[in-house]
């Protein structure tokens, strides 16, 4: 499946776009593969809190802040059990002082805390 390329239908990069987040996913992504449109259901944005922003930004968009974390969801539909590994590649484009954790059917199968950043940047 392609996945939309956030820019609007003009293709021009839209300003502020994470302040949107909390209205377009109130209760996080949670992405069907197959069933769902990713122009609708999938978000470019991954941030760590419900809100991100700053208090200026949330208070001009008048939002709340919530800094509680955000749950990603991707499910998909397993007809049958199949022998052999697994595998599943998330790549990070940036992050500063983050942890991560992956679930698979409810259970904890990985957890990076913190997250190893770059020698230099402000991950790190």
């Amino acid at each position: 499946e392609e996945f939309y390329v956030h820019g609007g239908k003009d293709g021009f990069r839209r300003t502020l776009t994470w302040l949107e987040y909390p209205y377009e996913f109130p209760d996080g992504v949670d992405f069907k593969v197959g069933i769902d449109d990713s122009a609708k259901k999938w978000n470019y944005f991954q941030p760590v809190v419900k809100t991100p922003g700053t208090p200026l930004q949330l208070q001009w968009r008048g939002t709340a802040p919530d800094t509680s974390l955000t749950t990603w969801k991707i499910r998909f539909d397993a007809h049958r059990y199949q022998r052999g590994t697994g595998y599943l590649d998330i790549a990070l484009a940036g992050q500063v002082f983050a942890t991560l954790g992956v679930a698979l059917n409810g259970t904890q199968i990985a957890s990076l805390d913190p997250l190893p950043g770059v020698p230099g940047d402000n991950s790190s």
